[in-house]
């Protein structure tokens, strides 16, 4: 981890199939994100966009890394609104045990499976345009 990278884990009660889905695919990010919808062929190279209701871009990035259902990784850039900010982002979802990792079990769903997601923003140098 570098200095200015921010880190949030959190645990999901769904497979690491089902996080992946939710992180890749435009229909399920539609519900979630503010409307918009992420578009990708997801090959290595190719560009990744979260893109508004109006086709409007929100951001746009470059795949680095796609191995499913376990590392995800591409860059992006604001296209709207906020500065400019280039980085990284590396997602990582992984099949958990319930039994050492308690806080991932909520009440009540002892049996249900659970994933433990690490997402990162790794800020890239500024001179780093994509």
């Amino acid at each position: 981890m570098t200095e200015r990278e921010f880190v949030y884990v959190t645990y999901i009660e769904a497979t690491p199939e089902r996080v992946w889905e939710a992180l890749t695919s435009g229909d399920f990010t539609e519900q979630y994100w503010g409307g918009g919808r992420i578009e990708s062929d997801w090959e290595v190279g190719s560009p990744v966009r979260h893109v508004k209701h109006d086709r409007g871009m929100d951001w746009e990035g470059e795949v680095l890394e796609y191995d499913p259902p376990r590392r995800l990784s591409y860059t992006m850039i604001a296209r709207e609104g906020d500065p400019p900010l280039p980085c990284r982002l590396p997602a990582r979802a992984e099949r958990i045990d319930r039994e050492t990792h308690p806080r991932a079990r909520p009440p009540g769903r002892e049996g249900a499976e659970g994933s433990r997601l690490r997402l990162a923003c790794d800020p890239l140098e500024p001179q780093v345009a994509l």
